[in-house]
């Protein structure tokens, strides 16, 4: 979870990658609300111009957007993107096509009908 400390000793390419997730954790445990750049690297604990390039990777891939911010703050508010709510509701789908198949298995076993 984003902000605990943990500390990973991992080969560079997977630091990498695990202060990419550090972030994205971050921005997802605001409320959606989005943070700064400033407020990630502080519950990050990461270098803010590591979270920049971070957060800049992440927009590139539809996982984080850029924002204005809503106190008329110049500083740039980032917040997750519509990768999550594309991702989410693919893994809905196959979520309930693992039930479905789950409900006509009881329904074979049983003779029972749980719709």
């Amino acid at each position: 979870m984003a902000g605990q400390g943990l500390v990973v000793t991992a080969p560079a390419e997977l630091q990498t990658l695990a202060n990419g997730l550090e972030v994205l954790e971050a921005l997802f445990s605001h409320d959606f609300r989005g943070r700064t750049v400033r407020e990630l690297a502080s519950a990050t604990g990461l270098d803010p111009l590591a979270v920049r390039r971070v957060v800049r990777t992440l927009a590139g891939r539809g996982w984080a957007i850029e924002a204005p911010s809503a106190t008329g703050s110049k500083e740039a508010v980032w917040r997750v993107g519509d990768k999550l709510s594309l991702i989410s509701e693919s893994y809905r789908r196959h979520m309930l096509r693992r039930l479905r198949a789950l409900e006509d298995e009881f329904q074979a076993v049983t003779g029972e009908d749980l719709r």
